[in-house]
């Protein structure tokens, strides 16, 4: 966002990777309120939907995104590459006017899905076969 000086204060857009178009777009700011007077003040749960961007007003949930498997293969190649033997990670990737048209700027380790769209029974197998997979070889 305009003025932002970390990804703390954005915009998320939900991607609908089948129909590669732009969903709707929510904020995370509330989890990254700092002190302990915002643990009464800070709501738990984000309500905000935007369909535009906030700082220049273009329209974005419903907007085509051709390159949507492109995008998820630069990803999953990275995660491949860098990171073989982690489970789960959230990949930030913007696409510009030159080459390469895809770019990485940065993992989350960490990710969560600030209400994205996944599929969550397979997801959750997963999660759940991961867990039991480490478990088996504790018990070596």
């Amino acid at each position: 966002r305009a003025g932002g000086l970390t990804d703390h204060n954005s915009v998320l857009f939900d991607v609908d990777v089948p129909g590669q178009k732009m969903g709707l777009g929510t904020t995370n700011m509330h989890w990254y309120q700092l002190g302990p007077d915002k643990i009464a003040s800070t709501p738990w749960l984000n309500q905000s939907k935007f369909t535009h961007h906030p700082d220049c007003g273009a329209a974005v949930t419903g907007e085509p995104l051709p390159e949507v498997d492109k995008m998820v293969a630069v990803c999953v190649e990275a995660h491949r590459a860098l990171f073989p033997g982690v489970p789960v990670a959230g990949w930030d990737l913007c696409v510009v006017a030159g080459e390469p048209r895809m770019c990485l700027l940065e993992v989350n380790l960490m990710c969560n899905f600030f209400k994205g769209s996944f599929d969550k029974p397979a997801y959750f197998k997963f999660i759940e076969d991961y867990f039991c997979f480490i478990e088996g070889h504790e018990e070596k």
